[in-house]
């Protein structure tokens, strides 16, 4: 086997192995089209009675890896009804997982655009600055539940086998390299 071979084999083992390892702790669950959103169950307020949330787009939310964002606010219709029903009294909570939902939509996008071969080679790391602002966020309104929460998004995103997919192959562009922490004291204002 040639050393390029061997490289990216291990590179992509450490990737499987990276999210098997999140999912294990955060108890994500990718491909579950059946799994429950991750919302809470004291959060039952059914989408009807939520003014200003866009419709629930059921199956043909599933139908694109963009899925449908009918306010054009960057969040999916139903990562957006999921955070609400997770938070409906915590505005600030609500305003985390919406920017980690952006960063991790756009991380789908260009895992897609990877796949196709038609990606920007510095599109990841542009999203990946975006989404190290979202985490440490989390971080900030979480605390020590911004793991779960960050799994929350996970599995409520990446919730068919092509965003799958996608976001494999944008944290395998991403596999090489090292980040640090965002240079801000005010990562949710970004």
């Amino acid at each position: 086997m040639n050393s390029t071979l061997k490289k990216v084999l291990g590179i992509g083992a450490v990737i499987i192995g990276s999210i098997l390892i999140t999912c294990g702790i955060t108890g994500c669950n990718f491909f579950d089209d059946d799994s429950d959103s991750g919302v809470q169950p004291n959060s039952s307020t059914p989408t009807a009675e939520i003014p200003g949330l866009p419709p629930d787009p059921g199956e043909a939310g599933k139908a694109t890896l963009a899925g449908i964002d009918s306010d054009n606010d960057g969040v999916r219709d139903d990562i957006e009804i999921a955070i609400y029903k997770r938070y409906p009294n915590d505005s600030l909570k609500r305003d985390a997982l919406i920017q980690g939902a952006k960063a991790l939509q756009d991380a789908i996008l260009v895992g897609a655009a990877i796949i196709a071969g038609t990606a920007n080679p510095d599109e990841p790391f542009r999203v990946s600055d975006r989404d190290g602002l979202s985490v440490a966020c989390m971080v900030q309104v979480f605390g020590f539940y911004a793991s779960e929460e960050s799994g929350f998004l996970e599995k409520t995103l990446v919730n068919t086998r092509t965003r799958g997919d996608a976001y494999i192959a944008y944290n395998g562009a991403l596999s090489d390299q090292s980040f640090g922490s965002p240079d801000t004291d005010t990562p949710c204002d970004n």
